[in-house]
């Protein structure tokens, strides 16, 4: 069709054709960045390593705490009344529920012989952690939170021991959204939300920076022993994704047996105190028991476990229980974490 009596006109088709397709392109060009995923053990743990504020608050009064303006850290003393200070937390959907702690601990030392509980952690109105050792130097601690309770208060109460022969003092030095813990078995991985996206990473903020299609994969044998992984992607259309950086603690072995405190067997059924032995706080996601005829998964009425016990700190002991056919008479426990990773097997149990 032509839109004038002339030949030499343009035809409109043709024109209108040509900008259709040009407007069409327009539309279908990507403008969004792509986005990033850390996989570890085939399980998304994507999050910032990022400090939190140190904004506290008393727990009965809800008055500012004090920051120390020369080192930005919070000192709390308990002579004769418990002291405690809480804050407001959110998790995403995709978190994993850890915060991490950089504290210092000092009491008199008969009652950390005691293994008293001198600091307690509470998650809303759930205790999900305490310390009973004191220490010498600036040591971390990782708070595992519910699953099921993304979003609530995060209280620290500090309790007093004997205000003649001194006091419980507990100096917060900063708190960590999420760490992870590897092990060199696991599988970390990185991989993108769109196609044909070139993904990025250094290990230690180191400037040499390691580049491939995504998925990629990081080998565990390349981490130090703590450390930050930051890691992005570009896409083909040139989109630069923000670096995200997460901390994380290389574990050289497995985790240590649970540490059986109490059990009793009755009517096929085992029932067990146990209290995990992690090197840091993880979510642990079942106990089982080793026998002779397989492995049995132990019965809880929550799904998840949460492990308070880390390295030369105590925690809090869980109760569970195991269905027994009449052929086992004896077995041993072990943890599994959310990522799969079992602990090493207990002593034998009789019953």
């Amino acid at each position: 069709m032509v839109l004038c009596g002339s030949a030499s006109c343009r035809p409109a088709q043709a024109y209108f054709s040509s900008q259709t397709t040009y407007t069409s392109q327009l539309e279908t060009a990507d403008w969004k960045a792509p986005s990033t995923h850390l996989l570890l053990n085939q399980q998304s743990v994507v999050g910032d390593d990022t400090e939190i504020d140190m904004d506290w608050f008393d727990c009965t009064s809800l008055e500012p705490i004090i920051v120390n303006p020369s080192n930005q850290v919070i000192n709390l003393e308990s002579t004769v009344e418990p002291v405690c200070v809480t804050k407001n937390l959110s998790f995403e959907s995709n978190q994993v529920r850890t915060i991490s702690l950089q504290y210092e601990l000092s009491a008199p030392e008969f009652v950390v012989l005691t293994q008293q509980p001198l600091v307690h952690f509470y998650w809303n109105d759930t205790e999900i952690a305490w310390l009973s050792h004191t220490t010498t130097s600036s040591s971390w601690l990782s708070l595992t939170i519910p699953d099921n309770d993304p979003t609530g208060k995060l209280s620290i109460k500090v309790v007093p021991v004997d205000l003649q022969i001194g006091a419980t003092q507990l100096m917060i030095e900063s708190l960590t959204f999420q760490r992870i813990v590897v092990t060199p078995t696991n599988e970390i991985a990185i991989t993108s939300d769109e196609v044909q996206t070139a993904v990025f990473f250094s290990i230690d903020t180191s400037i040499e920076l390691n580049s491939g299609q995504s998925p990629i994969s990081i080998n565990v044998s390349d981490l130090s022993q703590t450390g930050t992984l930051t890691f992005w992607s570009v896409d083909s259309w040139g989109n630069t994704e923000t670096p995200k950086t997460i901390g994380y603690q290389v574990i050289a072995t497995q985790a240590d047996s649970p540490k059986i405190l109490w059990q009793h067997y009755q009517d096929s059924k085992l029932y067990l105190v146990v209290e995990a032995n992690e090197p840091r706080h993880v979510l642990v996601k079942q106990y089982q028991l080793i026998t002779d005829e397989g492995v049995l998964v132990s019965q809880l009425e929550q799904p998840w476990i949460y492990s308070t016990r880390a390295l030369h700190q105590s925690g809090a002991p869980i109760s569970l229980s195991f269905l027994i056919l009449d052929s086992i008479h004896a077995g041993r426990v072990q943890s599994v974490d959310q990522f799969g990773n079992e602990s090493l097997a207990s002593n034998l149990i009789l019953f």
